[in-house]
């Protein structure tokens, strides 16, 4: 069996080198290069300073793809952070939480990701609620899972029936 096998380093890997300023973004992207990894999983909110509005603008996008390009990358998935408590004083409403998502969604496809990781503490609303513009833009959302989750267990079966319910390919 022949496996293709590829590498992506998460800038997750960098965080400490890019706090303390010894490395930037591009920084970061250089350094990826460097191991032999042809992706990247970008933690967007953690690493491009003033998010999500760089990210707007076509100036960000072609230094992106030009970092991209002239260190052979590939993105290979955006994390999502769905902070749903931003205020003091209440968690958002659903609504709110779906749009913050489709942010997300639209965000990862302007940089060339067709993978988000959103965290295991997303609700399982905010997904469904998600998945037909996800569809529409082409990327699709992965769940982080780490212990004490477990594929492997009840916690998951609620999102595998979610999945065999809506038909959906994008979760």
């Amino acid at each position: 069996m022949n496996c293709d096998m590829k590498r992506s380093i998460s800038l997750y890997s960098y965080q400490d080198e890019y706090y303390d300023g010894k490395l930037d973004l591009e920084g970061c992207l250089r350094e990826t290069a460097k191991t032999g990894a042809t992706g990247v999983e970008l933690l967007a909110e953690q690493m491009i300073k003033k998010f999500p509005l760089p990210i707007e603008t076509e100036e960000f996008r072609e230094q992106w793809f030009g970092w991209l390009e002239k260190y052979h990358l590939t993105p290979s998935c955006y994390d999502a952070f769905l902070e749903n408590r931003i205020f003091d004083n209440r968690t958002l409403c659903l609504g709110e939480q779906i749009n913050m998502m489709k942010r997300d969604i639209r965000l990862a496809s302007l940089l060339g990701f067709h993978n988000l990781r959103t965290l295991v503490s997303t609700p399982m609303e905010v997904i469904e609620g998600s998945l037909a513009y996800a569809q529409q833009m082409d990327v699709r959302i992965g769940l982080e899972v780490h212990a004490p989750f477990s594929l492997n267990s009840g916690w998951a079966d609620g999102y595998m029936e979610m999945i065999h319910r809506t038909g959906t390919k994008y979760f």
